[in-house]
């Protein structure tokens, strides 16, 4: 498999994928009723057991039959959830050629220096995919950061706050940028980094769409103007678009470049025990991970940035 052919080989395996996961489905579906078949019985025969007049017929179906089939297939529940995403994840990398981390490809602290994403002082990493796209060495990083600050109501408490839950992209550069350009929202700026750029200069890039909703601000204006082209532009909004994003930003310093886009949920979900697996839910995936190749395909194409 050549390293441009990712998406390409997870829309051709999309039908393969979904038929293993249905199989594995409807085997849990059938300990399920085996589960709450014999628990059923049992539970139904000791309440008859231990007291056979005294207990009404009603009670013995709640207690015998209802209570443990929901229990049964509430945990049997969890465990699909968690096992049959890690094999639609094992799936989606064979087919495609990336690699998986649960535990993160790169720590938050790697986009620091970048300052694109909100303060807090509690992170969690989930899906992490690395991979090469066109020669162009990728992660994608699912991230959770929170801020923890003191309950105005009970000052002993501590209040936790959801900042930022989403996908941070991580690219790789073969030389260095010029200074330090950032792209993100106006409104954005104002509320997390008011102060974090008051030294950069802003850059007014002739697009009034992209001006109305994005601020973009760079320590060397001409080097910015570069980076930011109309090819850029474009991309950069279907990319968010495509990946369902609340915002977006970009940040290009030294020899990386990070994409930070607000999603408020998970890159990678299996459906619950009840629902079928189908080839819609793998195909919203491809669609999001081509959307980031595609801003990568632009990012490449630009000399400037020599990517």
């Amino acid at each position: 498999m050549t390293e441009a052919n990712i998406v390409t080989a997870l829309r051709k395996e999309i039908s393969a994928i979904t038929d293993t996961l249905e199989k594995q489905r409807k085997a849990y579906i059938a300990w399920l009723l085996v589960g709450i078949t014999l628990v059923s019985f049992f539970m139904t025969f000791l309440l008859l057991y231990i007291n056979p007049q005294g207990i009404n017929l009603r009670y013995t179906v709640m207690f015998g039959a209802l209570f443990p089939s929901a229990i049964i297939y509430l945990l049997l529940g969890r465990v699909w959830l968690t096992k049959g995403e890690r094999n639609l994840i094992n799936g989606l990398c064979r087919v495609s050629g990336l690699n998986y981390r649960d535990d993160g490809c790169f720590a938050v602290s790697a986009a620091d220096k970048h300052n694109i994403l909100p303060p807090h002082n509690k992170s969690r990493l989930d899906t992490g995919l690395q991979g090469s796209h066109k020669g162009v060495s990728f992660a994608i990083q699912e991230t959770i950061l929170t801020e923890l600050r003191q309950d105005k109501q009970h000052k002993k408490r501590e209040k936790e706050y959801l900042r930022f839950w989403g996908l941070v992209v991580r690219l790789q550069l073969g030389g260095r940028v010029h200074g330090h350009t950032v792209v993100m929202p106006g409104a954005v700026r104002k509320v997390f980094f008011k102060n974090t750029f008051s030294e950069y200069q802003k850059v007014k890039i002739p697009d009034d769409k992209f001006n109305k909703r994005y601020d973009v601000i760079s320590t060397d204006k001409i080097d910015a103007k570069m980076i930011i082209n109309s090819s850029f532009k474009e991309q950069f909004m279907a990319t968010g678009r495509g990946l369902r994003s609340y915002w977006s930003e970009a940040s290009f310093k030294e020899n990386e470049i990070f994409l930070a886009f607000q999603r408020f949920r998970p890159l990678i979900k299996i459906t619950p025990l009840w629902k079928p697996v189908t080839e819609k839910n793998l195909r919203k995936i491809t669609e999001e991970l081509e959307s980031i190749t595609k801003i990568i395909d632009v990012l490449k194409s630009n000399r400037q940035i020599g990517i």
